[in-house]
């Protein structure tokens, strides 16, 4: 990966109550409206944007992520030439929650992330197909996109992915013994229980020691205070129901072939959340267009680690954008 020599981000040093305040105030001018999304479950999109017909970054977070996490990432665009658009998936955020227990990860379908992407491409930000459209992509995010891509390839000129699921860190679980358990939890009716070892929010979740996603004391904290003093935003752990569509998805991923989108893909070496050997093979096997670097000193999410992280991410994003740009 080349190195970064130009400060894209908010450094470290001084993101400190001042630089919180401006990001939170910069995160306040967005423009917010919502659609109904496949089987009528509202979602929720924040917009910033330039001039019409301006090229557009669209942003699909991660499982548990509202758009909020983001905040730093569109502070740090804010003099780009990009409109920038953050959206909520379903049962996440201020989109409609899917689940009676509003905490759990819950989805009923994996193909329902997908053809909510597909209507906020194609009916609200490229209904014309008239501008440019990049998207950043994180985790399941970048399942989500790749899915939708690989069955519509105009939705985006190129998509960039960092530490995409492909493959799920099942940890001590067999990976064998979490499918079966998800699939019979969903036959017998237990879809919408929380999978083995998950619960709702609890205070474990706003330790940064122990954490999987982040190095960085400050930008973790940055997140999780969001979600402390915004408690209608926050997931925790995933219903047995999302544990199988997730399966089924990464299943569906790796059958992918000739991916006509070109790619750029960012893993991390300490990854504990995704396994990186299927993001490598994707990159090799299945995208016809596509780089492939990893990251040797980060967590699960690189956008909230350290400022030689998030300087080499945001210049080799705009640097894919801009080469495949009109």
């Amino acid at each position: 990966m080349v190195a970064s020599l130009i400060s894209y981000a908010v450094p470290e040093s001084k993101l400190n109550s001042r630089t919180n305040k401006n990001i939170t105030n910069y995160w306040k001018q967005a423009k917010t409206f919502s659609f109904m999304g496949t089987h009528q479950v509202p979602i929720q999109v924040y917009a910033f944007t330039k001039r019409s017909q301006a090229p557009a970054i669209v942003i699909v977070p991660g499982r548990t992520e509202a758009s909020q996490n983001y905040a730093e990432l569109i502070y740090d665009l804010r003099s780009s030439p990009y409109s920038v658009y953050v959206y909520d998936h379903r049962g996440q955020g201020l989109s409609g929650r899917i689940a009676p227990d509003t905490e759990m990860g819950h989805v009923d379908d994996f193909n329902d992330y997908v053809a909510d992407l597909n209507i906020l491409l194609d009916t609200y930000i490229n209904p014309q197909k008239k501008r440019d459209v990049f998207i950043f992509a994180h985790s399941m995010g970048a399942n989500i996109a790749t899915l939708a891509l690989n069955a519509q390839p105009d939705l985006a000129k190129a998509l960039f992915m960092t530490s995409p699921m492909f493959k799920i860190n099942t940890g001590k679980i067999p990976r064998l013994a979490g499918k079966a358990l998800s699939y019979l939890a969903n036959v017998i009716g237990n879809d919408e229980s929380f999978a083995l070892g998950k619960k709702a929010w609890s205070k474990n979740e706003e330790q940064f020691t122990g954490n999987l996603i982040s190095n960085n004391k400050k930008r973790f904290s940055f997140v999780i205070d969001n979600y402390i003093q915004n408690p209608k935003l926050r997931i925790a752990g995933p219903s047995y129901g999302w544990a199988l569509e997730a399966f089924r998805s990464c299943s569906w991923v790796r059958k992918i072939r000739d991916f006509k989108t070109p790619t750029f893909i960012l893993t991390s070496a300490r990854d504990q959340v995704v396994k990186n050997d299927a993001a490598a093979e994707f990159c090799t096997s299945m995208a016809t267009q596509c780089e492939h670097y990893e990251i040797a000193e980060s967590k699960h999410h690189p956008l909230l680690e350290g400022d030689h992280i998030r300087d080499v991410l945001m210049y080799n994003m705009l640097k894919f954008y801009k080469s495949h740009s009109k």
